[in-house]
């Protein structure tokens, strides 16, 4: 039995491994587990002093570091490391890019980064999470959706739709009366759908750990499985980011709702369908649109 717990520790990846031990590592040794887990391919690259300096730590601390998530050893870690990566990428702690040095227009190097972004996210969403999370957001009696102070507009995007698929969706920004208030009619039945990204505002954490004391179930938004979030989260979805100055890239975070909205109708087709006959209705007889002749649900299967 020793020895097949032994061999499962083995298997774990570096990742893994820094994500079971985030709960009880200081805050420095959490920003080296980021830095890793981001850079992990140019991590393995680098010695001891490279990597601190890269991490702006110390030597000691990153020594301390590779005890904390199980090695005997810097030299162990950096072995393990070496074996499961086998290429190297150049990013940063938070991936922040240099937005001077080239001659390429401004505006194709935003398209492509915000193209990269969702091809990075292609692969980081497990289809079947995926699919957890949106039966989740069908079957909850409640749903909230918290983007705190940086990330309401994702929230209110989304909300705009969902409030149409379905009844009972509260946004939340901030721990004010109406948030404790509404806390009264949540249960392990609600879900919370939590958005937040570098660096990671303080607000949304505490209406997250307040969610999770609860016993609120929450599915995680973010752009590394280091992101504070994950310690709150029963899912995690992950939308990585990069940054030429601190403008937050989006567009990964609006195609993942787009494409949690078009699960929902699917799987949820005949319900849906039908709130949105009713809305359409509504709108076209409403007035508020120039070219109101047009009904969305006519085509819809």
């Amino acid at each position: 039995m020793y020895l097949a717990l032994c061999k499962s520790c083995l298997m774990k990846t570096i990742s893994e491994k820094i994500i079971e031990a985030a709960p009880n590592l200081t805050k420095k040794q959490t920003f080296i587990g980021k830095f890793i887990c981001d850079n992990i391919y140019e991590v393995a690259l680098l010695n001891a002093p490279q990597i601190a300096k890269k991490a702006h730590v110390s030597e000691a601390t990153l020594t301390r570091f590779v005890y904390a998530i199980g090695y005997s050893s810097f030299s162990a870690f950096q072995l393990d490391l070496r074996i499961q990566t086998q290429e190297a990428t150049q990013t940063s702690a938070f991936r922040q890019i240099s937005c001077v040095g080239s001659d390429e227009h401004v505006v194709h190097r935003i398209l492509t980064l915000e193209k990269d972004l969702i091809d990075e996210t292609m692969l980081s969403i497990d289809p079947q999470i995926f699919d957890q999370c949106v039966d989740r957001l069908i079957q909850a009696d409640t749903v909230v959706l918290v983007g705190g102070p940086t990330q309401g507009y994702l929230v209110q995007y989304l909300a705009d739709y969902l409030t149409i698929f379905r009844e009972r969706v509260f946004v939340v920004k901030q721990r004010d009366m109406a948030f404790y208030g509404a806390m009264e009619f949540l249960c392990e039945k609600s879900v919370a759908l939590v958005f937040t990204y570098p660096r990671y505002p303080k607000e949304t954490l505490k209406i997250a750990s307040t969610l999770h004391t609860q016993g609120i179930p929450i599915i995680a938004v973010t752009d590394s499985q280091m992101s504070p979030i994950v310690q709150h989260a029963n899912h995690v979805l992950i939308t990585p980011l990069k940054y030429f100055l601190f403008v937050e890239p989006a567009s990964s975070a609006v195609a993942l709702i787009h494409a949690m909205l078009m699960r929902m109708y699917q799987k949820d087709n005949a319900n849906i369908k039908e709130r949105l006959k009713r809305y359409e209705a509504l709108i076209i007889a409403s007035d508020m649109f120039e070219f109101k002749e047009y009904d969305f649900t006519v085509k819809l299967p």
